[in-house]
């Protein structure tokens, strides 16, 4: 028997199946992210191989250009009458290469480094529950589920795998900003249609998520926002006490500006400021009988 079906006979059992539940659905989100984030890095660390086998070239003395000066030296002495050994003069690659091949390295060791850690985080989360349903009795399966329960939360699992994701956004960054140097030394035009391109990029990515953290009924949801939105709620406590305690300190008029230092948010997280948002509509209930009663036709 499953433990969401399992019968309520006890509060280890309503324990278990709320929190199966519960499991199931986080389990689920991490792992879809983690495979989806396996293989968008592999197609580009793909990608991102054609482009360094080519630029890796520009850090290499071409042998052409070394056979075009000897040739030359060698004409030269005839010409002159004169014959001295030939000495290849000294290659150095040229700057933007090396900030070229630079940027592309330390593009795919990011690329790798997120599939290599999104592969163990797979493991981990395989590990979670693993042996859960064997448990002897209810209490026990409870006892092991929230032992593990409180290590991830002291060793912070949730926030390591949010934050892989950047890892694939950092090495995009280092592509772009390789590519465009590449291609701007090549063509100036090329060049600018990278820049704009890769900073509408930017601009999508980064306006999705502020209104994200703005408008809590906002659709552009990812594990990164909600770790942006708890970053952001800290950050701003922090500087309202810290702004508060500047003006208590040097006695201007803080009567009401000293209530930023005790002001506190009903919410914390992305989910309590959701349900607080869903709370304080009021209308919300009389907007879902709208809707069913426009929609009648499809919900029968």
């Amino acid at each position: 028997m499953s433990m969401q079906a399992a019968t309520e006979t006890s509060i280890w059992d309503v324990y278990n199946n709320k929190t199966w539940l519960i499991d199931q659905e986080l389990i689920k989100d991490w792992t879809n992210s983690l495979n989806i984030l396996l293989v968008f890095a592999a197609i580009f660390a793909a990608v991102l191989t054609a482009f360094i086998i080519e630029s890796k070239k520009l850090l290499e003395e071409d042998p052409q250009n070394v056979l075009v000066s000897a040739v030359t030296a060698f004409m030269g002495q005839q010409a002159n009458g004169t014959f001295r050994p030939f000495e290849k003069p000294t290659f150095v690659a040229p700057h933007y290469a090396v900030v070229t091949n630079g940027l592309f390295f330390a593009a795919i060791c990011c690329s790798l480094v997120a599939a290599v850690a999104s592969v163990v985080a797979l493991q981990w989360i395989g590990e979670y529950d693993a042996g859960l349903v064997q448990a002897l009795s209810a209490k026990d399966r409870a006892l092991r589920r929230h032992f593990r329960y409180m290590g991830m939360e002291r060793w912070k699992m949730a926030q390591i795998i949010t934050l892989l994701p950047l890892l694939l956004y950092l090495s995009l960054f280092l592509f772009f900003g390789g590519l465009t140097i590449w291609m701007w030394h090549i063509n100036r035009a090329i060049g600018g249609i990278l820049v704009v391109g890769f900073s509408l990029a930017c601009l999508f990515y980064i306006v999705t998520t502020v209104i994200t953290i703005i408008d809590p009924s906002a659709p552009f949801r990812s594990p990164f926002s909600r770790s942006a939105l708890v970053i952001t709620i800290q950050v701003s406590r922090w500087a309202k006490s810290k702004i508060a305690y500047v003006l208590h300190t040097i006695s201007l008029n803080i009567g009401s500006l000293y209530e930023l230092s005790t002001y506190r948010e009903t919410w914390s997280t992305a989910a309590e400021r959701e349900e607080h948002a869903v709370n304080s509509n009021l209308k919300l209930e009389s907007k879902i009988f709208v809707w069913m009663v426009e929609n009648r036709e499809i919900l029968k």
